[in-house]
């Protein structure tokens, strides 16, 4: 006979621990309640239970000083947080000293804590068989990867999608944004709520607090009728805020209304409507960066990276440049078995892929368009030109690319100090990133946002 979860639940409030206790029979779990946190921190410490549910504000103890106790004694517990207060920076702690898996708000969804506490209980199961799998070419929800890096970001965004917390994803253009932020809220409990995604940098100011917060007909001109904005679409989902750094200040603090008070006002109307949803955001840049730069604000960076996940540039990622690039031969063509030859490997190797995975991708593309089927393997020979001139096998393109790597080195020390930069290096820059902001940006040390504001200046912007 299968073994029967067993689940503590501490509250001192009588009515909540009951009525946890009726909601999570469905479970068919095994489950003990106590008011007496005291007796509770006894029970957890004398038995072992799968999961452990604790109120945050309790008369003689609070859940977190609970839950660290516990952990000094043992860890094959999964813990799970409620409180209907806004213990922020406390929760905040919390999680990152690992002694919490999942937040609960009170109120709660009933439907989404049963599905909270489910999936907690299969990954305990999981870990309780320990069951190790050969890393190779891991997906994690269309994110691909060979590397301990990546592995190591696909088990972060796991636990992220798990505390229920906002989460920020910090990584190049082209290394999967938008997919560990989907990945993320697949393998949250809000995976059967929408999804959206919003890039910050694709829209004016006024455009874009009309596209987030909606409004009402007459609100400007052009607003022909009431419209929803996303805070209402995404229900009880995942909105995602791509380049959220692009947001500007003003716009930056109605975003930080809505997280901290979960509430906000259409254009054009008066009345308070309900945020349900939770918000994971994402940059090129790192927000403490931006905030450096007086671009962001501080206390919205702390709302919106409670947990940080740092996606690896391809560079720095070993293999997965060969591995990533069979399998996207595989993907366009099937049927392909031919091998890749040493010198092709050492290019793809040795490349930097600034564009990251959609320029490894578009590569691929590229090479199977011009290779001859009569070859009887891929070599370096049909790669895009930048690629194939790459390297000590071209002295002067390795010395030009040595000199660039050097400005750019020496551009790059001038992080969170736009004011020293002046309109040649800028220039300089943008054109040694064949004019991509996010690149230009990122190598600076700066947000999109301020250097938008540094191209207006010195008339850089065409």
């Amino acid at each position: 006979m299968e073994k029967k979860h067993k689940i503590l639940i501490i509250d001192d409030d009588t009515l909540v621990g009951s009525a946890l206790r009726r909601l999570l029979h469905i479970l068919d779990a095994e489950t003990t309640v106590t008011h007496d946190p005291a007796y509770g921190l006894e029970l957890a410490t004398q038995n072992n239970f799968d999961i452990i549910i604790s109120d945050q504000r309790m008369k003689t103890l609070t859940g977190t000083e609970l839950f660290r106790r516990l952990h000094n004694i043992k860890s094959n517990f999964s813990s799970i947080l409620i409180s209907g207060y806004a213990d922020f920076d406390v929760l905040i702690e919390a999680f990152n000293q690992g002694l919490v898996d999942q937040f609960v708000a009170k109120p709660w969804d009933n439907k989404a804590l049963v599905k909270q506490v489910r999936m907690l209980l299969k990954t305990h199961q999981s870990k309780t068989v320990g069951a190790e799998k050969d890393p190779g070419l891991q997906n994690f929800h269309g994110l691909l990867s060979g590397s301990s890096k990546m592995h190591e970001a696909f088990a972060n965004a796991g636990k992220a999608a798990r505390s229920n917390m906002p989460v920020f994803i910090c990584g190049e253009t082209g290394t999967g944004k938008e997919l560990a932020a989907r990945a993320v809220h697949i393998e949250s409990h809000r995976s059967e709520y929408p999804f959206i995604s919003f890039n910050c940098a694709n829209f004016t100011e006024s455009l874009m607090e009309s596209q987030l917060f909606g409004h009402k007909k007459g609100s400007f001109t052009g607003a022909i009728a009431d419209q929803d904005g996303l805070l209402a679409r995404v229900q009880g989902g995942t909105l995602f805020l791509d380049e959220v750094t692009s947001m500007s200040i003003p716009l930056q603090s109605k975003l930080l209304r809505v997280l901290q008070e979960r509430e906000y006002i259409a254009l054009g109307s008066n009345q308070l409507q309900a945020f349900k949803g939770q918000v994971i955001s994402a940059s090129s840049c790192s927000l403490r960066q931006a905030c450096e730069s007086n671009d962001f604000r501080q206390d919205l960076r702390y709302r919106l990276e409670v947990i940080s996940i740092v996606l690896p540039p391809l560079r720095d990622r070993g293999e997965d440049c060969v591995l990533l690039f069979r399998h996207f031969i595989q993907s366009i063509r099937p049927e392909e078995t031919r091998p890749l030859d040493q010198e092709l490997i050492e290019k793809l190797m040795s490349y930097p892929w600034t564009g990251n995975i959609r320029e490894l991708e578009n590569t691929a593309n590229y090479l199977l368009a011009m290779t001859d089927y009569q070859t009887e393997c891929f070599n370096s020979e049909h790669l895009p030109p930048e690629i194939k001139h790459y390297g000590p096998s071209n002295p002067s393109s390795n010395t030009l690319t040595t000199t660039l790597n050097k400005a750019n080195t020496s551009l790059a020390v001038r992080i969170c100090r736009p004011k020293d930069i002046s309109a040649d290096e800028l220039s300089y820059a943008l054109n040694l990133h064949h004019r991509s902001r996010t690149r230009t940006a990122a190598a600076l040390g700066i947000s999109r946002m301020t250097l938008w504001r540094l191209m207006k200046r010195f008339d850089l912007s065409q």
